[in-house]
């Protein structure tokens, strides 16, 4: 069974003995981990799968929580929740896991659920003493959230990877692209035009010419122009990896 899990990273069905092997911890959290991302859990496992999160703080945890939310998105979530509300007594991996699983569930919740994560996901990306792997964490939860806010948060943020942050507008492209065409208001235009700054991509550059036909300020359409000059030479195409949520 040992050199099964060491082997191939091929899915693993019907061999019951990897659930006893994980619940008596006779495996190493290398193992375990490998364990749980082969093995084709059901929700009946949900109970397994959430006691490992309890039990580990190391990539077992991780692993576990994000099965979890696959085979029982309900239990992952609150569970989730729980573990992000307790951050001093959580590892990384837990917390990691539970910023990835809640990015994905409450990113079409209600407004204060969603407002509240990307909060608590903020806070821990501004955090100095917070480990750079946990920051990493929060960050592309709050890219894959597909928010306005939370794509603010990361612009506003003393994240030092300009290269991620353009890679997160780049995930939200095609979310600022439809604002950008729908007639927005100062505030998002000057975040679509920060933001293409940043990382600009052809397909802004003509309903940016056309938004800016709309504004009042001389200095932002001044902006928009240089703008939509400058996109022909360093842009990139809109990313058809990340489609529209």
């Amino acid at each position: 069974m040992i050199d099964l899990l060491a082997g191939s990273s091929e899915p693993i069905e019907n061999v019951p003995q990897i659930k006893d092997l994980l619940t008596n911890g006779q495996l190493d959290s290398d193992l375990s981990a490998r364990a749980i991302a082969r093995f084709s859990f059901s929700k009946e496992s949900s109970g397994l799968l959430h006691n490992l999160v309890l039990k580990h703080t190391d990539i077992v945890a991780f692993q576990a929580l994000k099965t979890l939310s696959v085979v029982d998105p309900d239990d992952a979530r609150s569970l989730s929740w729980d573990i992000v509300n307790s951050v001093a007594h959580q590892s990384d991996d837990r917390l990691s896991a539970a910023y990835k699983t809640l990015a994905h569930v409450e990113a079409k919740s209600d407004v204060s659920a969603r407002n509240y994560l990307i909060t608590k996901l903020s806070s821990t990306l501004n955090r100095p003493s917070a480990s750079a792997e946990l920051r990493d964490a929060a960050f592309f939860a709050l890219s894959e959230m597909k928010s306005v806010r939370a794509l603010t948060e990361i612009m506003n943020s003393k994240y030092e990877e300009p290269e991620l942050v353009g890679g997160a507008i780049d995930e939200n492209a095609a979310m600022l692209l439809e604002l950008l065409k729908n007639d927005p208001d100062d505030a998002i235009l000057r975040l679509i035009v920060r933001a293409m700054e940043i990382h600009p991509i052809f397909e802004f550059a003509d309903p940016l010419k056309a938004a800016a036909t709309k504004v009042k300020s001389q200095d932002l359409r001044q902006q928009i122009a240089r703008l939509v000059e400058r996109i022909p030479e360093a842009g990139v195409p809109l990313n058809s990896k990340w489609g529209k949520e």
